[in-house]
């Protein structure tokens, strides 16, 4: 949406269609989540990749690194917001993590 200013005439068109693809990809992707995943754990993951997503687009594509003034602090922030999330969400990475662990002994005693 932010490129419309910088486009016009046959560029304009193509960015409204690249525009209304990744709407409808979007569109099409939350509703397949909505009936396919335990919800209590996709809406707060989908939010940390939101997250993660814009802070690496703000940094790379908006230039936000030059107005940061203390990196620790902006760092900080962002993995504040990250483990309240993940704390909030019924997502069990350590017993993920053991459930992994299990599996790839058991196939390589087999």
């Amino acid at each position: 949406g932010k490129l419309l200013v910088l486009v016009d005439g046959a560029s304009l068109g193509l960015v409204l269609a690249l525009l209304a693809l990744t709407t409808c990809t979007n569109l099409a992707s939350s509703i397949v989540a909505a009936v396919k995943l335990n919800q209590a754990t996709f809406i707060p993951m989908a939010s940390c990749g939101s997250l993660v997503l814009n802070q690496a687009t703000g940094l790379l594509l908006w230039g936000d690194g030059r107005t940061v003034r203390s990196w620790l602090s902006y760092a900080g922030v962002h993995i504040l917001i990250l483990l309240g999330t993940y704390e909030l969400s019924s997502a069990d990475l350590c017993e993920h993590i053991r459930q992994r662990r299990s599996r790839a002994a058991e196939t390589s005693l087999s």
